[in-house]
C-alpha cells in the first residue's frame, strides 16, 4: 500500500467517524430520507470539511473558526434543504462536525490544536451553566459562542482541544 493509499484510507475513516458523530441520533435529516437521498448531503459535507481543513495547517483565529462553522452550515443549508430537518444545518451540527473532524486531523499531527473541541452531550453535560445545552437543538452562532465561552472557564489555562482530549477523549 502506497502512502497516498493509506493516507486516503485515514481520511476516509476520519469523515465516516465525524459523519457517524454528527447525524446519529442527532435530528439533522428529515423523516423519511432514504440513504440515496442523504448521499449527496454527505458528499457536500466531506468536500466542504476537507477544504476547510487546508486553512487548519496553520493555526487559525478564533473569528475564522466561528465563520468556518457558520458557512458549514450556510452553504450545506442552502444546497440541501430538501434532505435537512427544519430546512437547514443547524450550527450544532456545523460545529460538531468541524470540530470532531479538525480533532482526528490534529491527533495525526497533520494540524496544529484547532480554536474549539467538539461540542456533544458529554462534554456540555460536565460543564458549568451548559448542562441543559442540547448541541443538535443549537441553532445560532450566539448560542454556539455562549457554550464555547463556558468549556473555555471549564478548560482554564488549557486549550479547548486539550482540555476536551484529555477529560472527554475516552469514550
Amino acid at each position: 500500500m502506497t502512502a497516498n493509499a493509506q493516507r486516503r484510507f485515514i481520511l476516509d475513516e476520519f469523515f465516516t467517524l465525524t459523519l457517524a458523530g454528527t447525524v446519529q441520533r442527532s435530528g439533522l435529516y428529515k423523516e423519511g430520507t432514504t440513504e440515496k437521498d442523504r448521499k449527496p448531503f454527505q458528499d457536500s459535507l466531506r468536500k466542504l470539511l476537507e477544504e476547510m481543513a487546508g486553512e487548519y495547517e496553520h493555526s487559525v483565529a478564533e473569528e475564522v473558526h466561528v465563520a468556518n462553522v457558520k458557512r458549514l452550515a450556510d452553504e450545506l443549508s442552502a444546497k440541501h434543504e430538501d434532505v435537512l430537518a427544519d430546512g437547514g444545518m443547524r450550527i450544532g451540527h456545523a460545529q460538531k462536525a468541524l470540530n470532531l473532524y479538525l480533532k482526528y486531523r490534529w491527533c495525526l499531527g497533520e494540524i496544529p490544536a484547532p480554536p474549539h473541541c467538539p461540542l456533544d452531550s458529554i462534554v456540555l453535560g460536565q460543564v458549568p451553566g451548559c448542562e441543559t445545552v442540547r448541541w443538535t437543538r443549537m441553532k445560532t452562532i450566539d448560542e454556539y459562542r455562549d457554550a464555547i465561552a463556558k468549556v473555555r472557564l471549564a478548560a482554564g489555562e488549557q486549550s479547548l482541544a486539550q482540555w476536551e482530549l484529555e477529560n472527554y477523549g475516552k469514550r
